[in-house]
């Protein structure tokens, strides 16, 4: 693999989760696309991705990610050969940025690939790279060098924001005031929102038309998005109010009793959809059945969203050649689609569904 180190002016990395690949990339892309980013990927590790984009790119992923661990400058790439890695350091054109900073030399080993790595003989090798950059390798700076080994490269990256799953436990469906067996992470409703392409900077208007008790719309809220939510259980959207005031969201996210089959909003009133629906037939309308359910639903999401506009969620698999049928007759477009093993014989198809104009 040849390896330009030079070429690109801001070169930024992105450490992602191992659980969900391709639902991390998608979400690194997504979140960069609604708020309307310049960007370009340059490369694709294992759990690592480099690319080159604006500098509010990571602004935006450090408020709105949860699938990325780790974001940086990107200082030099090499191959495995720590000879080749001090080279590099020494003569890549952004190496100016830790001429003056105490720097902590850290190495992440992607599932081993750093394994035969001498870890002694890279810090050595780093430490006198950066000193002669004018950098002091400090182990106790909190200023991270970090060096992420991944698919035969050797990166080395300022570390600029890791992700505290702190503040996801503090809103983990068990933790909030009002809880309901089956509700989804914190992190996941986070995920579905950025997929969704609802955007901060435009305070996207976002829709839950299978509210339950509110996960996905406090994400929204917490992203400085507004949102609707709709569930035909009066005690869940009770749940939703209270969920949504304990965190202070009240004023940006309202709660509606109603049916998801026929949603009582405005044509082409909505910015994003992002929702789980149910599986219960606690949850589904009388008269109907799943099937007649998410008809109704594809339909009216149809409906209801702006044109350029797009919805996710996920469904069972065994129901997405169900699903895909009616989307195709909804005239949406599915635009992303990923397999999500959750537990035993759980698989869901995560689905990414666009409004063309």
């Amino acid at each position: 693999m040849r390896i330009k180190n030079n070429t690109y002016k801001n070169l930024y990395y992105a450490l992602i989760v191992g659980d969900y690949p391709s639902l991390a990339k998608s979400e690194l892309l997504a979140i960069l696309e609604s708020e309307e980013i310049a960007f370009k990927m340059v490369m694709e590790l294992d759990q690592l991705l480099i690319f080159e984009a604006e500098n509010d790119a990571i602004k935006y992923l450090k408020h709105r990610a949860s699938m990325i661990k780790e974001l940086g400058i990107v200082i030099a790439l090499s191959h495995q050969d720590l000879l080749e890695l001090k080279y590099v350091l020494e003569t890549s054109s952004r190496s100016s940025i830790i001429n003056g900073l105490n720097l902590r030399i850290e190495l992440n080993s992607i599932r081993g690939h750093g394994r035969r790595i001498n870890y002694q003989k890279l810090i050595e090798n780093v430490a006198q790279a950066i000193t002669k950059l004018g950098a002091k390798p400090s182990p106790r700076s909190p200023i991270i060098l970090s060096i992420i080994a991944s698919d035969g490269i050797l990166l080395a990256g300022l570390r600029i924001h890791r992700r505290s799953m702190k503040e996801f436990f503090d809103r983990e469906p068990h933790v909030r005031p009002m809880y309901k067996p089956g509700a989804m992470k914190s992190e996941l409703c986070r995920l579905f929102v950025n997929l969704s392409r609802a955007s901060t900077k435009k305070k996207s208007l976002v829709l839950d038309p299978f509210c339950g008790v509110g996960g996905m719309l406090l994400e929204a809220c917490l992203m400085g998005m507004r949102g609707i939510g709709i569930d035909i259980d009066h005690r869940s959207a009770l749940g939703a109010i209270a969920n949504i005031d304990y965190y202070n969201c009240s004023g940006a996210i309202d709660i509606i009793v109603a049916d998801a089959s026929k949603i009582p909003l405005k044509v082409e009133s909505v910015d994003a959809i992002a929702t789980d629906p149910p599986y219960g037939r606690q949850s589904i309308p009388r008269g109907m059945d799943l099937e007649d359910l998410l008809e109704s639903f594809i339909f009216s999401s149809a409906e209801v969203l702006k044109k350029n506009s797009c919805a996710a969620f996920a469904i069972p698999m065994g129901l997405d050649s169900i699903i895909e049928k009616y989307i195709e007759a909804s005239g949406l477009i599915i635009n992303e689609r990923h397999m999500n093993w959750v537990h035993g014989s759980l698989t869901r198809v995560v689905y990414v569904v666009c409004k063309s104009c």
